[in-house]
């Protein structure tokens, strides 16, 4: 078949790739250069992590696939984007039922379960956080972080090596179905294909106004500390009691920065919102270091802002358009998804193909329950 991909980001491309893996004809559009500046998979680090909750048996068996997805892609680029640290949970209380447990016993049953510490043995092998409020902690070894800007430029890479058509600062005007397939318009000029597959990140519900209802683009910040000596951060990819706190970040990075950043609910935005620091934000990451990473303390820090692109549910979203047979979504990382990289195209070349596809990411099952 004859696809086009609207997006250049972690779902546009990766499904480019594996629909081109498969044989496809593929073409990519992308309103920037790749990386873009300005999407929310642009950042020195993203997670990735087995860890989910309630929801770790859905997921814990597409990250592990993503593991080893990610190594090939390494192999493929030559481009060393999988950085494996492990994960550390830290928890003040570890018990049946929390985030940290529950992700524990149903990893248990997958195989891929971490290691349970004391606070106090964890305290000891990570001396650069504050353990006083802590009980517990779960150390995993599987799993670390991506260097995602480096990342998408690879899944770019592996995209083309299979003969995928990419075209940069192609903004798209509008997506239709047609009589003889689906339409592609990029500066009034109509490009037609078999299947189209939109993964426009937040601007999603600009393309298709009538979902932007169960689409909600959110503004998270992040900061970057500059300590004067880095080898003192080397540490796994760690998150502060999740539920409670929202907390996370990661170890020094190989220029010497660590992130910082906060996962909550925050208000909602328009796609083309200005991206500038906060200042209040770097304040209040301030804050919660110094009491809890005060090596920090002392550090140059600067913000970033991220947008979520998130579903009710906070799943994310891979179905056709209501009423189309040849227009597919995907999208609504809501802030996880980019973990998962040459997987989400295995998902979506699925249902392109045949129609597979887990429930969970369905536009009816993401739109249901609201959870952000």
């Amino acid at each position: 078949m004859k696809i086009g991909v609207v997006g250049g980001g972690v779902f546009g491309l990766a499904s480019a790739w594996e629909l081109a893996r498969r044989g496809h004809e593929v073409t990519v559009f992308e309103r920037r250069r790749i990386p873009a500046p300005d999407a929310s998979g642009t950042d020195i680090s993203k997670a990735i992590r087995l860890e989910y909750g309630a929801a770790t048996s859905l997921y814990a068996p597409l990250v592990a696939r993503a593991f080893t997805r990610w190594q090939e892609v390494e192999e493929i680029t030559g481009k060393n984007v999988y950085h494996r640290c492990g994960v550390l949970f830290l928890s003040r209380a570890y018990e049946p039922g929390g985030f940290e447990h529950e992700s524990q016993r149903q990893l248990t049953e997958l195989g891929l379960a971490g290691q349970v510490l004391e606070a106090g043995e964890a305290a000891r092998r990570w001396p650069q956080f504050n353990w006083s409020e802590m009980t517990a902690a779960v150390h995993n070894h599987r799993g670390g972080w991506l260097a995602a800007a480096r990342a998408v430029e690879a899944l770019a890479d592996c995209a083309r090596a299979e003969g995928v058509t990419i075209h940069e600062e192609a903004p798209v005007e509008n997506v239709y179905e047609a009589s003889s397939g689906a339409v592609v318009r990029v500066d009034i000029t109509p490009h037609e294909f078999d299947q189209v597959v939109v993964a426009a990140g937040p601007w999603l519900g600009k393309l298709f106004p009538y979902l932007s209802s169960g689409v909600r683009v959110s503004r998270q910040r992040i900061t970057h500390y500059q300590p004067a000596d880095p080898s003192g951060f080397d540490y796994p990819v760690w998150v502060w009691d999740i539920v409670n706190s929202g907390w996370y970040g990661f170890p020094a990075n190989p220029d010497g920065i660590v992130k910082v950043a906060l996962h909550r609910r925050s208000e909602t935005v328009d796609a083309d919102v200005e991206r500038v620091e906060d200042p209040e934000f770097l304040k209040e990451s301030r804050a919660f270091t110094g009491v809890n990473l005060p090596g920090l303390a002392e550090s140059p820090v600067s913000g970033r802002v991220c947008l979520y692109t998130n579903s009710p549910s906070g799943d994310f979203l891979i179905d056709r358009l209501p009423g189309s047979e040849r227009i597919v979504l995907a999208g609504c990382g809501s802030g996880h998804a980019f973990k998962f990289g040459p997987v989400l195209g295995e998902l979506v070349a699925d249902l392109l193909e045949s129609d597979e596809l887990n429930p969970a990411f369905r536009l009816g099952a993401v739109a249901t329950v609201e959870t952000w």
